[in-house]
């Protein structure tokens, strides 16, 4: 078939050209074949693509891959600066990758740093969501259901036959659901073929917190457990591969606070007046005294800071080594942890403290914000009952 319009460049006969004309010429030869040798490649990795992956591979995914484009350019220039929502001091927020999630009575909205919305959610009564994994969950404790996204779009939604009471993801996309079965609960997990892979039954105790690790081979819960009129707060964990349990230790008198994996494995539980570290087999390593009360806390994967009253902050290692202590001058009430860098929030004053130099700098800051995130590029993102600041340092 002819293409009107379009006429072919004569070629120039082999005995005509010279020397280095020949030597391009079979360069450019086997550049022709190194091309279509890649395009059958790229034929093949697609076609493999579509079979390996075709339950994955839904529309609204090519929608947004065309959509992200335009996102990532308008975020560039001032990014976080157009989101506007309507918050309280009862607002839920956290970062999921880069996007922002805000989640109030009834309902989660995913924001893109351009501002734009990348999905809105329903939920029964107040929304939790839990980001520390591969996949948002979204779910209301008391409710019988739990959806799981990603940022643009549910990727599987469950449901349970009794109440659920917290959940957690982990990183290769399994998860972990507790349930409220009468005086006891049980610990529903899930692979990340979102498959049933396990269930724990606990005949006495509430379950006050609950993680997993990255691997989703291991499942540690922090239970809040009566008897003869006493109180006492029990760790557990379990490899779900084995049925092994892998620790377990009781705190008599001590109200729970929290239970978190790192990204090696090991794990650590708070409880009032202390905090204890272990390996990812269960050996405990050490355990540090932390003045008693509720405190705020914050992990990036390797270690946790702590806001262990209103002016003081403590960062110790996955190992439980204290790496920095920082005083501040006025209270605050909350704290994030990234990479080195820890940054606290009172009415007006931001606290940056680096760890590495011990350095502790601050400054004003436009009051009522709710809640703060350390950014990659190490500005701060400020949440605002009405939207979002980014702080740049």
């Amino acid at each position: 078939m002819r293409i009107r319009g379009k006429r072919k460049k004569p070629a120039v006969a082999p005995e005509n050209l010279t020397e280095s004309g020949i030597y391009y010429k079979k360069l450019a030869d086997k550049y022709h074949i190194a091309v279509r040798i890649v395009l059958v490649l790229l034929v093949i990795f697609l076609i493999a693509a579509l079979i390996t992956g075709h339950s994955a591979l839904k529309a609204e995914n090519f929608r947004y891959l065309l959509q992200s484009a335009g996102l990532g350019a308008s975020a560039a220039e001032n990014p976080y600066s157009n989101i506007v929502y309507t918050a309280n001091s009862s607002t839920a927020f956290a970062l999921y990758e880069e996007n922002l999630a805000v989640a109030g009575d009834g309902s989660v909205c995913l924001y893109h740093p351009s501002g734009e919305v990348l999905f809105r959610t329903s939920a029964e009564g107040k929304a939790t969501v839990d980001t520390s994994g591969k996949y948002m969950a979204v779910y209301a404790p008391g409710s019988r259901s739990l959806t799981l996204y990603h940022s643009f779009a549910q990727v599987h939604a469950q449901t349970t036959e009794s109440p659920i009471g917290t959940a957690a993801v982990a990183e290769n996309g399994a998860f972990a659901v507790s349930v409220t079965e009468g005086s006891g609960a049980s610990v529903l997990v899930y692979n990340s073929e979102f498959q049933p892979a396990y269930m724990w039954t606990i005949e006495n105790g509430v379950v006050f917190d609950l993680a997993i690790s990255p691997d989703g081979k291991s499942v540690a819960v922090l239970l809040l457990s009566f008897s003869s009129g006493s109180y006492y707060t029990e760790l557990a964990v379990k490899n779900i591969r084995t049925d092994r349990l892998l620790t377990t230790e009781q705190f008599p008198g001590k109200m729970p606070v929290c239970v978190e994996f790192f990204s090696g494995g090991g794990f650590f539980a708070a409880v009032d007046g202390s905090i204890s570290f272990y390996r990812a087999g269960g050996e405990k390593i050490s355990q540090q005294a932390i003045p008693a009360g509720s405190f705020r806390y914050s992990t990036d994967g390797r270690d946790v800071a702590i806001l262990t009253s209103s002016s003081q902050i403590a960062v110790f290692s996955g190992t439980g080594d204290r790496k920095a202590e920082f005083s501040l001058e006025r209270t605050a009430f909350d704290i994030d942890y990234y990479d080195g860098l820890v940054c606290c929030i009172s009415e007006a004053t931001l606290y940056l403290c680096d760890t590495s130099s011990d350095a502790a700098t601050q400054c004003q800051v436009d009051e009522g914000v709710l809640d703060l995130f350390l950014l990659d590029d190490g500005s701060v993102l400020l949440c605002y009952a009405s939207g979002a600041k980014r702080w740049i340092p």
